[in-house]
């Protein structure tokens, strides 16, 4: 039977950057207040529901849109952003629709009001 090879010890990797670690976790050691705050960019249940009320407004939501998606605010809110990009996309899109169903429809009542 043959014989293993006996087992060579391997040296731990010595870091030479980055921030110290916990010898408890074996990892970073990191700012308690920063894993209790709150992310700046973060928008809460009340800012939702306010934003969609106030997006559904007939003029007043249109310009809302395009100022949070251009980020004319005090705080920066990147899911408000990216909510309010795609919001404006749609209606882009749904619009582009009506259009074409429209002028559809007009040049179709248009051409057959010709033979009566």
């Amino acid at each position: 039977m043959p014989m293993a090879a006996p087992a060579t010890p391997v040296a731990p990797i010595a870091r030479t950057t980055g921030a110290p670690l916990s010898p408890a976790m074996n990892s970073p050691i990191q700012d308690s207040q920063a894993q209790n705050a709150k992310p700046s960019g973060v928008t809460s249940v009340g800012g939702w529901i306010l934003t969609m009320i106030l997006s559904v407004i007939p003029i007043v939501g249109q310009i809302l849109l395009i100022l949070w998606c251009c980020g004319f605010s005090k705080v920066k809110h990147s899911d408000r952003r990216n909510w309010a990009l795609a919001q404006l996309i749609i209606e882009i899109v749904g619009i582009v629709i009506g259009v074409i169903i429209f002028i559809i429809t007009v040049s179709a009542a248009s051409s057959s009001s010709r033979y009566y």
